[in-house]
């Protein structure tokens, strides 16, 4: 046999079985992401239908949200969208689950199960389903431009059998020289295959060996930054535990003040020496402050997953004056003085007024815990053209600042970068959790600005908390 016809037969029959075995995972790997992409259409099609299905179901009754579902159903072609009530004494479905099923025709098809577990709705879950039409044309397909390809490689093979000389030097060094670009575009994953014992060979294997070296190196890289990454989540993680553990003494940091102002508002309801309309407006505060410790709660136990914010057009002159008036009497007690100046030309900004205010609060109460008798705390709003500091996502332009300003200890020059992290203090000990400056901080952050420290040891501290303004009239 030619030396020509050898080595077509040599790459010939390996070249056709690789290419069956590409074939099969290609069509496969096809199969696969059509499967995935139909359920990730199924479930981004469910998340948007579920609330709207419960909201209906308790708004106007299981026989309009049926109604609706069945419309919804007639509406989006190919795929099927029902409601399956669990059985009496069925444990409730929590969980999403994706599965695959086949018909009586042997027809396959993805079907995806959403819990529904809302108030007012009974349990179950809306099934959305769709055939697999499409697998056996994606088969087809990648078989046949497979077979093109494979016909295509006989078709060179047959040729290189002819032209022996071109095809047992020239060839072998066009891969070479083909294998060598690769690297050099960082394409290691290949490998020359010259099964030849001269300088043609040696010179392959060095190729391929430094592909070797280069993927070890590749791997090693990878190994090292999975690693890191893994690292990084187990101390979010353990971070995450830490702060529920640490939940209980943040709480009676955070609702100092409002339970506080609930004693004091009972104590005068409870003297029987007020009249009813003073009476009733303690009631109503009282009420207020009872609601907001469940929002400090709440944000507290959200601390490592807040959501956006709710915010509405709100005074913050306004605001700083009412945490002026619940924390003064706190301050009185502790022999400080509190005062605030708003800002002249108005400050109503787009807000979440309950954040803010703990923001307020969280730092008027640090300036009185640091603040010796006979000290002031001083709020001050403001307008002006603020540059962002590095690492911020804000946009230059105007913001509203609003300095807190106390005369107390101040922070130790080492520690001032320090005071956001979560569970750092300069508290003794039992005083506090390091988490009120950490929230303060988040809930700057959500809204779009930053804060500011400056401090002196034996002088005081000012924090300044910068929020963006937007335009006031539509």
């Amino acid at each position: 046999m030619k030396l020509g016809r050898k080595i077509t037969l040599l790459f010939l029959l390996p070249f056709i079985c690789l290419l069956g075995v590409l074939a099969y995972r290609a069509a496969h790997r096809e199969i696969d992401i059509y499967e995935s992409q139909v359920s990730v259409d199924l479930e981004l099609a469910g998340a948007a239908l579920r609330p709207t299905f419960a909201e209906i179901w308790r708004v106007e009754g299981e026989a309009r949200a049926l109604d609706v579902l069945a419309k919804a159903d007639a509406n989006v072609g190919e795929m099927t969208v029902r409601w399956v009530q669990a059985a009496p004494g069925s444990p409730p479905l929590r969980d999403e689950v994706v599965r695959l099923e086949s018909d009586a025709a042997g027809m396959r098809r993805v079907s995806v199960h959403l819990p529904v577990v809302e108030e007012g709705v009974p349990p179950g879950a809306l099934v959305l389903a769709r055939p697999l039409d499409r697998e056996a044309q994606l088969v087809r397909y990648v078989i046949r431009d497979k077979a093109l390809t494979s016909l295509g490689a006989v078709l060179v093979a047959v040729l290189l059998s002819v032209v022996v000389g071109i095809g047992f030097i020239g060839r072998p060094l066009h891969e070479l020289v083909q294998q060598a670009r690769r690297i050099g575009d960082g394409d290691t994953s290949s490998r020359v295959l010259l099964r030849r014992h001269d300088e043609i060979g040696e010179l392959g294997q060095e190729l391929n060996a430094m592909c070797d070296r280069l993927d070890a190196a590749r791997e090693k890289l990878v190994a090292e930054g999975e690693a890191r990454v893994k690292m990084i989540e187990q101390l979010r993680h353990a971070e995450r535990l830490s702060t529920v553990g640490k939940l209980a003494a943040g709480l009676a940091h955070e609702l100092g003040t409002p339970l506080n102002v609930v004693a004091g508002r009972a104590k005068m309801i409870s003297s029987g020496r007020l009249e009813p309309e003073a009476a009733l407006e303690n009631a109503t505060i009282i009420h207020g402050q009872a609601d907001r410790m469940t929002k400090i709660i709440r944000q507290l136990l959200d601390f490592a997953r807040r959501g956006q914010a709710k915010k509405a057009r709100v005074d913050v002159n306004d605001l700083g004056r009412n945490v002026i008036d619940l924390l003064r009497p706190m301050a009185k007690k502790r022999g400080v003085s509190l005062s605030f100046e708003g800002d002249e030309g108005g400050a109503t900004l787009e807000i979440d007024a309950g954040q803010i205010e703990q923001v307020l609060s969280n730092l008027v109460v640090n300036g009185i815990d640091a603040t010796p008798e006979g000290g002031e705390i001083s709020v001050r709003a403001c307008t002006e053209d603020a540059e962002p500091p590095p690492g911020c996502d804000a946009i230059p332009g105007p913001y509203l600042r609003i300095d807190v300003r106390d005369t107390g200890v101040g922070i130790p020059p080492e520690d001032v970068d320090r005071v956001f992290e979560p569970f750092f203090t300069t508290k003794d000990v039992g005083l506090g959790t390091g988490l009120g400056l950490s929230v303060v901080h988040g809930i700057v952050r959500d809204h779009g600005g930053w804060i500011a420290v400056q401090s002196v040891e034996k002088q005081g501290s000012c924090f300044s908390v910068y929020l963006p303004r937007r335009v006031e009239a539509e």
